[in-house]
């Protein structure tokens, strides 16, 4: 990685060929690395995936969010084939600001709904909601600055009419 440190948030990313490394974790768990080269701006980074028996499955589908579609993990061809969300965060660790590559899988990506709406089910609740919805939209009108000189930058009041 450069000087330039990656900003904390979500990425687009992708593997790298080749630069997965084996190892042990400090408590003694197996742990692969693999390098992420970012989209569009030009960085690296690494991920962690840990083995330990409660981590192992997550890095499994971290692995294959990245495109490996092997069932041997001493060849991970593939991981290079898919751009991936990943998430960049900054940690203390051993007393040092340390930058920390999740990619991002079904678990802490978008959430898919169990119970969906069909298109009559989605035209219901609009049906329902529309005096809401309708109601909303001339409260912003009138909030924009109907008679008042500064438009939407009209004085705060706090509860009891207390100008903030």
């Amino acid at each position: 990685m450069s000087e330039q440190r990656i900003p904390a948030g979500m990425h687009k990313a992708h593997g790298i060929a080749g630069s997965e490394q084996y190892g042990l974790t400090k408590n003694g768990h197996d742990q692969i690395a693999i390098d992420l080269a970012f989209s569009g701006i030009d960085e690296t980074g690494t991920t962690f995936l840990p083995f330990s028996e409660a981590a192992a499955p997550y890095s499994v589908e971290r692995l294959r969010a990245l495109g490996w579609q092997g069932d041997d993990l001493s060849n991970l061809v593939g991981i290079d084939a898919n751009e991936v969300d990943v998430l960049v965060k900054y940690e203390m660790w051993d007393g040092k600001e340390r930058m920390k590559i999740d990619v991002v899988t079904g678990g802490g990506g978008r959430v898919v709904l169990k119970e969906t709406m069909d298109d009559k089910a989605k035209r219901a609740f609009a049906a329902k909601f529309k005096g809401l919805v309708s109601a909303s939209k001339s409260a912003d009108a009138a909030m924009s600055g109907a008679g008042f000189p500064f438009g939407a930058n009209q004085p705060q009041k706090a509860a009891g009419g207390v100008k903030l």
